[in-house]
């Protein structure tokens, strides 16, 4: 057996010498963290966790696409935000769902943000007593919207969705207690009507925000895309990418404490026009993405890391990953009359090339324990480990398209989005769980020289469904001999195949959930 095992590995060796690998682990080198790698493909309702040569170390199946977050807990558990089917406010990055769902992959909570008035959208924080952070839209009339200073010529649809953050309890049986609120409507300023309590100048009061500024005149007016927890200072921080900023508050309020003045801005960077102090050649900030704390005991501990997507930037468009440090050698933020700084940054990293990294939208990036940057360039699903000595130590392409499902190594998978990726590592308590590698996610696979391959005792087929929900046929990508098809109750239904077993015809079914087995593999299906 173990020379079956070295010849498969000299195989394998020999095939990927020299070729071109398009998807999964396509470079891995020295200096490499050791940890692995959480992700979410968009569209597709299977978590991944993968180690450096691209295997699977374990997967989480939900009922839902991303919506648009996952995090990995201690004990192995995920919990991961879903996106709601027909929500009224159905602007990108649109969630809804809460799961927790345990390392054997049960789900043993869920919980809902969604209905007419008010929807959980990108992004959540876990804080270190358990609760949830969240963002959320929720729905204002024209006439509130005009109420507060607001131009009626620049609201498209009569509506306008502000952001609000939602502080969670979870409790048993599939619930939450709703345990503090900040609402952004709550710290508004104009110069438009003049009639208004909130009227004002709006260049001399940077902690609260132009109800007339924004990028566009859709109802998505914030679009918050990111919320980061600071547990040493109790601090938020907030990407609001159609303003080019970020913002930090002070979450060490009460609910009524944090409708008031306690509940303004503490600290903005990245747009100076948004508050009127400044125009384009003092903007910094283009439609950036994960802005989060970094840890004390990382390199720029007590800084900011922001992924800055470079959207609009000129004289072109690249992305880089900016260090900030928010505090003035006094401690408290920088604010120069009425502008808030630095001018500098602690640091930068974009690639020698500079547009070899372009993510236009999603994205972000985090700093190791190594010193290394894992960098997720999301519209191309390409996750870069780098230095900032430029070295490139690890690279990894998503091979689950939205279009096509999961590709095989040599094709090139398109629609392969994450929204983020997260890497931990590899002695995390979560992974007293782990077992050994399973497979890989795409077909075909060829391992990296340096890698082990797997034999094929050892690989566990990797099955993926989409889409789900489900309207008419469902596709089902990769190898199985049996599957059946059945309601909650347990009924079960014929399964009418096409296209070669590739496809199910569901066309006939009722709306509703149901459980495809697929060998031993259990996946929950919504059908429209």
């Amino acid at each position: 057996m173990r020379k079956l095992g070295v010849f498969i590995c000299l195989i394998s060796s020999l095939l990927s010498y020299g070729q071109d690998l398009t998807v999964g682990a396509v470079e891995l080198n020295e200096g490499a963290y050791d940890g692995l790698t959480l992700f979410s493909p968009a569209g597709n309702t299977t978590t991944y966790l993968i180690n450096n040569c691209g295997q699977v170390m374990n997967t989480w199946e939900s009922a839902y696409s991303p919506g648009a977050s996952v995090y990995l807990l201690n004990d192995g558990s995920i919990i991961r935000a879903g996106s709601k089917e027909g929500a009224r406010l159905g602007e990108p990055g649109v969630g809804g769902i809460f799961e927790r769902i345990n390392w054997q992959g049960d789900v043993v909570w869920t919980w809902e943000y969604s209905n007419d008035t008010a929807n959980a959208h990108h992004d959540f924080h876990v804080m270190p007593n358990g609760n949830l952070l969240f963002i959320a839209w929720e729905l204002k009339t024209l006439e509130e919207a005009v109420e507060q200073g607001r131009d009626p010529s620049t609201l498209a649809d009569d509506e306008l969705w502000p952001d609000h953050i939602v502080e969670i309890e979870p409790l048993p049986n599939n619930d939450a207690k709703i345990v503090w609120l900040w609402n952004s409507w709550d710290h508004l300023i104009q110069d438009f009507d003049d009639t208004k309590p909130n009227y004002g100048v709006v260049a001399d009061n940077p902690e609260k925000i132009d109800i007339n500024y924004r990028l566009t005149d859709g109802p998505d007016w914030l679009h918050f895309n990111s919320i980061h927890y600071s547990e040493m200072n109790d601090y938020i921080i907030l990407s609001t990418p159609f303003f080019n900023e970020i913002w930090i508050i002070d979450h060490n309020t009460t609910t009524a404490e944090a409708k008031g003045e306690k509940g303004d801005i503490l600290f903005r960077w990245g747009n100076p026009r948004a508050y009127q102090r400044g125009d384009t050649v003092d903007q910094k900030m283009f439609f950036q993405h994960t802005a989060e704390w970094i840890d004390d005991d990382l390199d720029y501990g007590g800084n900011i890391i922001v992924f800055n997507n470079g959207r609009g930037r000129m004289p072109e468009e690249f992305s880089s990953v900016d260090i900030i440090n928010p505090f003035d050698t006094d401690g408290n933020f920088y604010l120069n009359n009425g502008v808030f700084g630095p001018q500098d940054l602690v640091t930068s990293y974009q690639r020698p090339n500079p547009t070899d990294i372009f993510a236009s939208f999603i994205s972000g990036a985090q700093i190791l324990s190594n010193g290394n940057l894992l960098i997720d360039d999301g519209p191309k699903g390409t996750f870069w480990e780098v230095d900032f000595d430029d070295n490139v130590h690890w690279k990894y392409v998503n091979p689950v398209s939205t279009a096509t499902g999961i590709v095989s190594q040599g094709e090139v998978a398109t629609g392969n989005l994450v929204f983020r990726a997260k890497k931990y590592a590899s002695d995390h308590p979560a992974f007293s769980n782990l077992t050994s590698q399973t497979s890989y996610i795409e077909l075909n696979p060829i391992p990296l020289e340096s890698c082990e391959p797997l034999s094929v005792a050892e690989q566990k087929p990797v099955i993926s469904i989409y889409p789900n929900p489900v309207e008419n046929f469902l596709s089902v990508n990769g190898s199985y001999t049996n599957i059946r098809l059945v309601d909650i109750t347990g009924s079960e239904f014929d399964v009418k195949y096409i296209d070669n077993k590739n496809q199910i015809d569901l066309t006939a079914l009722e709306s509703g959930l149901y459980h495809l087995i697929i060998d031993k593999e259990i996946f929950k299906i919504i059908k429209k």
